[in-house]
């Protein structure tokens, strides 16, 4: 039987971490897609040059700005060129409706989960929120999402990723899952995606922009109510922060907790044998290698165990979840 010891993981774990390039690229264009989304006119060469690449030349900028162009097409988005800027054209890049039957939702939602559930993936959260307008019920996102209120969200969320790529402290007011309101001045040290929702790992600061305490906090992007990015002042991230260590899977938000046990046998996607190896501990059986785990959401898990081929074995409640959909979607 072998057992793999947490700490010896964390131990692992704690190495010095920065973005890489590819991770400030995958940034940039995000913010990109938001900004353009969401703007109500053309955004002039000027601004987009000043607010997302504020480091380079005219000429470095007209020539990376093309490059990325080319990049947000091939994920659906076309930017044409008008007299006052750039904006979306509409007609290419947003699909028209069509109607899809009960038996064709459900396909899609099993078939896509394991991506919308991907942190790694750039586009996990535009997907969910996609899955979401055709389905409802699609991971009991709220229609409240895809309202006025929603595009006070991504205009913040939007000023949140432009202060990270910059290191630009935020000012912000914020409610706890508690309802708690709180007015703080953070750093962010980096974010991932989750389940429909951006969370931000970020330090508490005082007014000599020194944290306030030793660890960050993680913060969720739909409860702020409130953001200015103070653009005259910047920060440092600690050579030692490692986003990895922060990053959760999809059935680990929430404040019930769970041990559950998962058999890691010989269909086990890349994803789960991946975390297995950064998450919980493990042993092994005849049958394969069994993921002990914490969890906070039993039909998440069942889920994720669907998407990755797992099969649950503990506790009970999980593996009935568990039949429960595969009966669902064979039905």
């Amino acid at each position: 039987m072998k057992e793999v010891d947490d700490s010896q993981k964390r131990g692992e774990q704690n190495v010095s971490y920065e973005l890489s390039a590819d991770e400030e690229l995958a940034r940039r264009l995000l913010s990109l897609v938001l900004a353009f989304s969401n703007a109500t006119s053309p955004l002039s060469s000027a601004y987009v040059q000043k607010e997302y690449y504020p480091t380079l030349s005219t000429e470095s900028f007209r020539r990376q700005f093309h490059r990325d162009r080319e990049r947000l097409l091939a994920c659906g988005l076309l930017l044409h060129e008008a007299k006052k800027g750039w904006w979306v054209a509409d007609e290419t890049s947003f699909a028209t409706e069509v109607s899809l039957y009960p038996d064709e939702l459900l396909a899609l939602d099993l078939t896509l989960s394991q991506l919308t559930d991907d942190s790694e993936f750039p586009q996990s959260n535009d997907l969910r929120f996609a899955l979401a307008k055709i389905d409802l019920d699609y991971s009991k996102v709220s229609v409240a999402r895809f309202s006025l209120t929603a595009a006070k969200q991504n205009k913040q969320l939007n000023i949140l990723l432009h202060a990270a790529t910059q290191r630009h402290p935020v000012q912000v007011s914020y409610v706890s899952a508690l309802g708690e309101k709180t007015e703080r001045l953070l750093a962010i040290y980096g974010e991932f995606g989750l389940r429909g929702h951006v969370y931000f790992v970020a330090a508490d600061l005082d007014e000599d922009l020194t944290p306030t305490e030793a660890q960050p906090h993680t913060f969720r992007d739909d409860r702020f109510l409130k953001v200015r990015e103070l653009r005259s002042k910047t920060y440092d991230i600690p050579r030692d922060f490692n986003i990895v260590k922060w990053r959760k899977l999809p059935f680990q938000i929430g404040n019930k907790s769970f041990e559950v046990q998962l058999l890691l046998g010989p269909g086990a996607g890349e994803e789960a044998l991946h975390a297995a190896q950064n998450y919980g501990t493990y042993t092994s059986t005849e049958r394969g290698l069994v993921w002990t785990i914490d969890a906070a959401d039993l039909e998440a898990a069942a889920r994720w165990s669907i998407a990755e081929g797992l099969i649950p074995q503990q506790p009970s409640e999980l593996v009935s979840c568990w039949k429960a959909l595969l009966e669902e979607a064979l039905a």
